[in-house]
């Protein structure tokens, strides 16, 4: 018998699977395929490549061996963003997904963060498909990088969906290697999920046990590639570190709890500057939003309110952003003013100069629409309020829009 947490014993799991007649997809095609297509006996296969992309490549060879197909998460870090392993693990057949930090390393800005997760998904796109994201712990840092969700959607990084937010685990058996068991919660910090998971494995000849028994189900197996060493003092070692790692891990925890409250703060925050997106939005504002989902975004800071006639009614949210839905209660319509400082293409807008603004405008569109309140670009996306345009053009810019592109129609 093997020793636990190797490439053979992964080996051995890989080959139960295969033997007890379950059928591997990747994630993309969990999140695309319709339900009705999942077969009694369903294994999602996932690796979070941290910091051994080699190891990564030999797992990928035992599961292709088998008949398996995996999702192979990269982060796009030195140790663990490797083209030389990559390309091959995608020419298998496996899935490439992004294995996202980026509210970590953005400390808690969630619009510096999205801009990184866009950075990051350009570069691995050019060496292979990615449509799924998985978050990285970061169990050291006090952000949890899936807050990046409560002001995103997948498909805004043109993602199909990711495996903590979009995956039903009441239905999905969950297990990971983290903490050099697979118990569900004893050393995870971050991927403790709500499951109704009726059995614990410690070992992975547990887990086997139980993949062989009978029963129709649907399982999630993640795997960290640097856990699963060839040889033994390749596992000596990893045992050494994930003793230490638990430790840490067990002391972090409790700190954690203290920093919840502020946290949230920090990630819900409303930030400046915020780049304009045409079409799209403004930061963590986005059109097309349900009014309830701007308001358990902003909470307490959101206000309703009746703009002139209208039935339907707006929100402002801190008396410097209004939102104006259409009768679906979507949001067709986003306006900023001062303190906020959206910034177009680097360009700051609001209290310049209506002239100057209304050049720059028609440098863009040649038919912008020049009022006697502003002015307003479908090319562009964008419109400007300057209340005395026509009789002070010089006056400057009091808030700037984005709308949908049947707004108005």
């Amino acid at each position: 018998m093997s020793l636990d947490f190797t490439l053979a014993k992964y080996d051995e799991l890989c080959a139960a699977l295969a033997a007890a007649g379950y059928h591997a997809w990747t994630m993309g095609d969990y999140f695309t395929r319709p339900a009705v297509e999942r077969p009694v006996r369903l294994v999602l296969l996932r690796h979070d490549v941290e910091s051994s992309p080699a190891q990564a490549r030999r797992m990928a060879d035992v599961e292709r061996a088998r008949g398996l197909v995996a999702t192979y998460f990269f982060r796009v870090k030195r140790r663990s963003y490797d083209l030389s392993v990559i390309a091959p693990i995608a020419g298998m057949g496996h899935e490439i997904g992004y294995h996202y930090e980026t509210l970590s390393q953005a400390r808690g800005d969630a619009v510096r963060a999205a801009a990184l997760f866009h950075d990051a998904l350009r570069v691995l796109r050019a060496h292979a498909p990615v449509r799924v994201a998985s978050m990285h712990g970061s169990p050291m840092l006090p952000w949890d990088n899936r807050d990046i969700w409560r002001t995103a959607q997948p498909s805004d990084f043109g993602l199909v969906g990711e495996t903590y937010r979009d995956v039903d685990y009441t239905v999905v058996r969950y297990f990971s290697d983290t903490g050099r068991t697979w118990h569900p919660n004893r050393y995870n910090v971050r991927d403790r999920l709500a499951s109704s998971q009726e059995v614990v494995a410690e070992t992975t000849d547990d887990l086997i046990v139980w993949l062989r028994s009978p029963g129709d189900r649907q399982v999630s197996i993640l795997t960290h590639s640097e856990r699963w060493p060839v040889t033994t003092v390749g596992w000596a070692a990893r045992a050494v570190r994930d003793l230490a790692e638990n430790v840490g891990k067990v002391m972090v925890a409790a700190v954690y709890r203290r920093w919840a409250g502020r946290k949230r703060a920090l990630t819900t925050r409303w930030l400046k500057p915020v780049m304009i997106e045409p079409y799209n939005g403004f930061g963590p504002l986005r059109l097309g939003m349900t009014k309830e989902r701007v308001h358990a975004l902003c909470g307490e800071r959101a206000k309703s309110f009746r703009k002139s006639d209208e039935e339907v009614l707006s929100d402002v949210i801190d008396d410097s952003a209004f939102v104006y839905y259409d009768s679906d209660g979507r949001a067709e319509a986003i306006e900023l003013a001062s303190p906020q400082e959206p910034l177009f293409e680097g360009r700051k807008i609001l209290g310049r100069p209506f002239s100057e603004v209304r050049s720059w405008l028609q440098g863009l569109d040649p038919a912008v629409k020049i009022d006697g309140a502003g002015a307003e670009s479908r090319l562009v996306g964008i419109s400007v309020y300057a209340p005395s345009a026509r009789k002070a053009p010089d006056d400057p810019v009091k808030a700037v829009m984005i709308f949908r592109r049947d707004y108005g129609a």
